[in-house]
């Protein structure tokens, strides 16, 4: 009994040595439970961080669509500021060639005064005109009156005698008077020419002032689009400045996306390792519990096999027994229980992988952008570089412009000191003719007082009337030249007035 008891005694000890153990594998085991909840956390950040990987993602590719369109209006703004650069330099050119063409800067005033003194020039020649068909009618009615008298005169020839020699004395006056007439009728066509002359200077000089108006609002045109074009560049330069400003932003961005890739990429390889090594310790884990378990059964049979022997003496050992086989139960659930968990592991594992893979992918991608567009930032800088040399050639183009509108303009000044002195001689022939003008007034005042005392004619003086008829067409025919001359003296005058108007 005593051997037998310190078989027992053995058993017992090798049993609790047994149940320790176990104990110990639970402890190992619940550890490894507790490490595969931390990968499944793990897992699950991973799962955080991919989302915001994809996240920024999006955002850059938002951003890559946002300086493409930024590309393609700026690439439009260039087209735009060429084409306004070559409209300017056309304007340039035209203003440049008008600037060439003046010579002279004339006064309104003085025109104007000028103008003034045609028009009262052309009511004196009115004044004339009607002067000469006054003389005309008093013709006609003198040529009545004096085939009264001829017919008067055949009634006595003693009048008629008196009336040769007074018609002698007539004869002489009008020849005379024809003199002073022809006289009077070259003074009218000098001075019509003068007019005309004066009115053609007249309207030169309107041309000349419509030309420098016309050139002034060229000018202050393009002292306006000197300033649209310096507001542009300004533009232009805030641009730039946001696109550096831009770029730099972009590149900070692309720098913190790398060190996050990169993170992942080292955070994945962590949790690959701690995945290999969650492996290796499952695999260790179990092979050992799987070892342990034999090792069990093995004695517990023996155990069984000496129990039956010894019933009666270990009766109460049949309930420890009891006991382990149910741990023995429960430890058989909790490998189902670690199994199923394994392969929900391995199956977390390989979705981890096809992310991983997908995320190389998309780094990929986010590489092949960030290279196209670091070249666009590049043509785009190209672009901005050729805009500012095109700006320094506008602005040195423009200056050339402003020194040569001033050397034009100080010359345009010197002409018109020149203008200004002859305009002082104009009015100084034009003082003249109104002195001359006054005279002939003067001369016609006379000849009607002497046209006034002729009377009685008679049959000899036919001749002379044939004579005075043959006078009187020619004079119709100067009168109607010089009234055509009028005409278009006054067309021509109207038509300045018109002008001027216009201006």
């Amino acid at each position: 009994m005593g051997l037998f008891s310190s078989k027992s005694q053995s058993q017992i000890e090798r049993l609790t040595e047994e149940n320790d153990e176990l104990k110990n594998t639970l402890h190992t085991v619940l550890q490894k439970h507790t490490s595969h909840m931390e990968l499944e956390n793990k897992i699950e950040e991973t799962k955080k961080e991919l989302s915001k990987l994809s996240d920024i993602q999006k955002d850059l590719e938002d951003t890559i669509k946002n300086l493409n369109l930024e590309k393609i209006e700026r690439t439009q703004e260039l087209e735009n500021i060429a084409e306004e650069i070559k409209k300017l330099t056309t304007r340039k050119e035209e203003i440049i060639a008008d600037l060439d063409s003046l010579k002279v800067e004339p006064k309104l005033e003085e025109i104007k005064r000028l103008e003034k003194e045609i028009t009262s020039l052309n009511v004196e020649k009115d004044n004339i005109t009607d002067a000469i068909k006054v003389l005309k009618t008093e013709e006609a009615k003198k040529v009545a009156s004096i085939r009264n008298i001829d017919e008067r005169i055949s009634l006595s020839d003693e009048v008629k005698s008196n009336l040769d020699s007074n018609i002698a004395n007539m004869i002489t006056q009008l020849v005379e008077k024809e003199k002073l007439y022809n006289v009077l009728i070259g003074k009218m066509e000098t001075i019509t020419q003068e007019l005309f002359s004066k009115q053609q200077e007249v309207m030169e000089l309107n041309r000349l002032s419509n030309e420098v108006k016309s050139l002034e609002e060229k000018k202050f045109k393009l002292q306006d689009e000197i300033k649209n074009a310096e507001i542009i560049k300004n533009k232009i330069d805030e641009d730039l400045l946001k696109k550096k400003d831009e770029e730099e932003e972009i590149q900070h961005k692309l720098m913190e996306i790398k060190g996050e890739i990169n993170e992942i990429q080292r955070h994945n390889l962590e949790i690959e390792e701690n995945h290999l090594k969650v492996e290796n310790a499952l695999s260790d884990t179990l092979q050992k519990f799987g070892g342990e378990l034999n090792d069990a059964k093995n004695k517990l049979n023996s155990v069984k096999q000496e129990i039956l022997n010894k019933e009666k003496s270990l009766n109460e050992k049949e309930k420890i027994l009891l006991e382990k086989s149910f741990q023995l139960a429960e430890y058989g659930g909790l490998t189902k229980v670690m199994q199923k968990e394994r392969s929900s592991a391995e199956e977390a594992i390989a979705s981890l992988k096809e992310q991983q893979k997908e995320l190389y992918e998309n780094v990929a991608l986010l590489k092949d952008h960030e290279n196209k567009e670091k070249i666009s930032l590049h043509e785009i800088r190209t672009e901005t570089e050729s805009l500012r040399n095109k700006k320094g050639e506008l602005e040195k183009k423009l200056k050339e412009l402003l020194s040569h509108v001033n050397k034009n303009y100080s010359e345009a000044e010197k002409n018109s000191e020149l203008i200004s002195e002859e305009l002082k001689e104009k009015n100084k022939q034009l003082t003249d003719l109104k002195d001359r003008i006054s005279a002939a007034k003067n001369e016609l005042r006379n000849l009607r007082e002497e046209t006034a005392k002729i009377e009685l004619h008679k049959e000899e003086y036919s001749v002379k009337i044939a004579e005075l008829e043959a006078l009187e067409k020619n004079l119709k025919f100067k009168i109607s030249e010089h009234e055509q001359r009028g005409i278009s003296i006054d067309d021509g005058s109207e038509g300045a007035a018109d002008d001027n108007k216009n201006s």
